[in-house]
C-alpha cells in the first residue's frame, strides 16, 4: 500500500501454493491494508468478483484471471480464463463503470510472442468492451498492439524477479 497499489491481481499460478487457506488469508491481508483484489476468492464466483475504484472522478473496474489454480464452485483458486466467461464479466462490468482493465496470468515463460490463441483472447476481450488488457506470466516483454479503442499489452515482462535462467538454469535476477 505505501508503495501505491490500490489493487492487486491474485490470479497466477503460484496462489495456491499455501493450499486454499493461503489464498484466503492472503486476499484479507491485502484488504486489510486497503488493497482491493481481483481473480482469486474462496469459490468460482468470489475469484471471477470485480473491483471497482475511484480514479480522478473516474470509475475503473478490474477483473483478473489465470489458466493456473482455478477455483471452482465450492473451492478456492483463481478465476478461470474461460472466455465467454471472461467477455460476459467484461460486458457485465463495462454498464457500470467508465473504464474497464482486464489481468491475465497466462502465456508460456520466456517466449518472445504470445501464441494465436492467447491474441484471440485479449482480442475478443477488447471486442466485449475491456478497455486494457495486460498479461503477464512470461517474465519477457511480448509487446503490445491498439485493438479498435482498446490496447492489449500480451505479457508485461518483470520489473525485478528471482527466476531461473531457462538457459544458464541458474538464479537470474532480472531487469526487464
Amino acid at each position: 500500500r505505501e508503495a501505491g497499489f490500490t489493487v492487486l491481481n491474485l490470479a497466477n499460478n503460484h496462489i495456491a501454493d499455501a493450499g486454499g487457506e493461503g489464498i484466503i488469508q492472503t486476499r484479507d491481508a491485502c484488504r486489510a491494508v486497503g488493497i482491493a483484489t481481483i481473480g482469486a476468492g474462496r469459490n468460482i464466483a468470489e475469484a471471477r468478483r470485480p473491483a471497482v475504484i475511484d480514479v480522478a472522478g473516474r470509475t475503473v473496474g478490474f477483473l483478473g484471471y489465470s489458466s493456473f489454480c482455478t477455483a471452482t464452485p465450492t473451492s478456492p483458486g483463481s478465476a478461470p480464463m474461460n472466455p465467454a466467461e471472461m467477455a460476459a464479466d467484461v460486458a457485465r462490468l463495462r454498464c457500470e463503470v467508465d473504464h474497464v482493465v482486464v489481468s491475465l496470468h497466462s502465456g508460456i515463460e520466456y517466449a518472445e510472442l504470445p501464441t494465436a490463441g492467447f491474441r484471440k483472447t485479449c482480442h475478443a476481450l477488447i471486442h466485449a468492451g475491456a478497455d486494457l488488457v495486460l498479461g503477464h506470466h512470461p517474465h519477457v516483454y511480448q509487446g503490445h498492439e491498439r485493438v479498435g479503442d482498446g490496447t492489449v499489452v500480451y505479457s508485461l515482462g518483470n520489473t525485478l524477479a528471482d527466476t531461473i535462467d531457462p538457459e544458464t538454469k541458474r538464479l537470474a535476477f532480472e531487469r526487464t
